[in-house]
């Protein structure tokens, strides 16, 4: 459990960065609220975790997440499943804006990767109902992080093993999370993808992951996806106990786990992604120098000719046949 020396520091820094964000008094308030994330540490039941989310919802009501209408409503499973969804995201990001922005690079490229793989079969793998799931989870898949202690979390050195264990418990707190914020069969089916991801992404195609030790295609592809994403992406930022690596040398860690660590075809899909992404970096970069030579060789025949019609750089490209 957080000691009282743990709360107070978190309670004044959540305060401070509330404040620096214009919250205001829910500043106050909301420092209470992350402080009940103590529930989560303890590992205590899905209803500990709905009632976390029910004090959420007090204290950002304000902020146009809900309406005053749903304010009232004191039962987190009241709320309609978007404005759930809204009140956790917003939580994450005052939470921890880094984890946060993390989340929506995740998102974005489990997405990527995801149209790829569908374009390299003959039938779509993934329905567009799917990739709107691959998006969610990719934006929740580490909102158990939520449960962990800032000592751990933002420890700039290597974690112990008794820190490690209580690190590799954030997937089953998203679980929890997933429980609290999806609540009917129907919405845990509806979502069964963002799960998926929630819980496994942490799984290695080996075996030897956790939290299950799930095995090659035992783990669920929307899963695989993400933890590539989530590698890449820890490799290619700066953490508190490391500086962001290179591309090369995030690039040359993957090949090594391909196989082991990764799922083999995953981790080719984001490395022609990302080639993809170059090539069209490079296109538009050109397009841009080929519009400012245009522009100015036509300004220059103007400066030549000033009785003459006036030309545009656009005037001396040739038409297509």
């Amino acid at each position: 459990m957080r000691t009282m020396e743990e709360g107070s520091s978190l309670n004044g820094r959540i305060r401070s960065l509330a404040k620096r964000r214009g919250a205001g008094e829910l500043g106050q308030d909301l420092a209470t609220v992350v402080w009940q994330r103590s529930l989560l540490e303890a590992g205590r039941s899905v209803a500990d975790s709905a009632n976390l989310l029910r004090k959420i919802v007090r204290v950002v009501a304000d902020k146009k997440v809900i309406t005053p209408e749903q304010y009232e409503i004191t039962e987190f499973a009241g709320l309609p499943l978007q404005a759930r969804i809204d009140v956790v995201v917003r939580f994450m990001c005052v939470f921890d804006g880094d984890t946060l922005e993390h989340e929506h690079r995740a998102a974005k490229r489990s997405v990527e990767i995801a149209a790829h793989l569908n374009s390299q079969q003959p039938r779509p793998i993934f329905t567009s109902d799917h990739i709107e799931m691959i998006e969610l989870g990719g934006l929740l898949h580490d909102v158990g992080k939520i449960g962990i202690p800032d000592r751990i979390l933002k420890k700039p050195g290597k974690l112990s093993p008794e820190e490690w264990e209580t690190m590799r418990r954030h997937p089953i707190l998203s679980e929890q999370f997933f429980d609290a914020l999806f609540i009917t069969p129907k919405e845990k089916a509806q979502y069964g993808i963002v799960h998926d991801m929630m819980l496994c992404h942490h799984e290695k195609w080996d075996g030897t992951g956790y939290p299950y030790g799930l095995q090659g295609e035992a783990i669920p592809l929307a899963a695989r996806i993400c933890s590539v994403v989530d590698v890449w992406d820890a490799l290619r930022s700066d953490r508190p106990y490391k500086k962001a690596w290179t591309e090369e040398e995030a690039r040359n860690y993957l090949m090594e786990q391909s196989g082991k660590q990764f799922d083999p075809r995953v981790v080719g899909a984001l490395f022609q992604v990302l080639e993809k992404k170059k090539r069209e970096e490079q296109v538009s970069i050109r397009a841009t120098e080929t519009g400012v030579v245009l522009g100015a060789l036509g300004e220059r025949l103007n400066s030549l000719a000033p009785q003459a019609p006036q030309f545009r750089g656009s005037d001396l490209l040739v038409p297509a046949m």
